[in-house]
């Protein structure tokens, strides 16, 4: 089974900043919200752990697994939003970033697509390498949405946003 965490909360989450790759730390609810998904995983026994290098999903994943068993990953660090970091989730909707049938490209921001192909590739990996294992995968909500669309489907209608994940939900998908 393979076991996706989005990381827990933190301050550019509340402020509905567009964090990408801005290494922004977990705030006090973020904490929380890992310990307390942490313990609902208490009886899992996870083979491979694999996360984000961002702090926010290490702080995360350590609340599940010790530190030594964490594999990072960088194909799992969320969507590089170049010039777009720091402003406005708002920005993001309106300019239909997460929606395929958009097709954009940016100066500096990655591409939907190149966030597709890395995650798709890990993905690859991991079911092939693991099957049948318990596999942790803690990242990040841009991360998640690709996921989702790897074991149930690309969205129809090409928008991404429908399979956006909660901070600390777990999600499980066959291996």
């Amino acid at each position: 089974m393979i076991y996706f965490i989005r990381h827990g909360q933190t301050d550019w989450n509340v402020l509905e900043f567009m964090q990408g790759q801005t290494d922004i730390p977990l705030n006090d609810t973020g904490r929380a919200q890992a310990r307390q998904m942490a313990q609902s995983l208490q009886g899992v026994k996870f083979d491979k752990a694999f996360c984000s290098p961002l702090c926010r999903a290490v702080e995360t994943c350590k609340a599940v697994v010790d530190e030594e068993q964490i594999v990072v990953d960088y194909r799992l660090a969320e969507r590089c939003f170049g010039e777009f970091e720091g402003e406005s989730i708002h920005v993001m909707r309106a300019r239909q970033f997460w929606n395929a049938n958009a097709n954009q490209t940016f100066e500096r921001a990655e591409s939907l697509f190149q966030v597709i192909d890395r995650v798709y590739e890990f993905l690859d990996e991991v079911t092939q390498k693991y099957p049948g294992q318990n596999v942790l995968v803690v990242a990040h909500g841009g991360i998640g949405m690709v996921v989702q669309s790897y074991f149930l489907g690309k969205p129809t209608d090409g928008d991404y946003l429908k399979y956006l994940v909660a901070n600390c939900q777990v999600l499980k998908f066959e291996n």
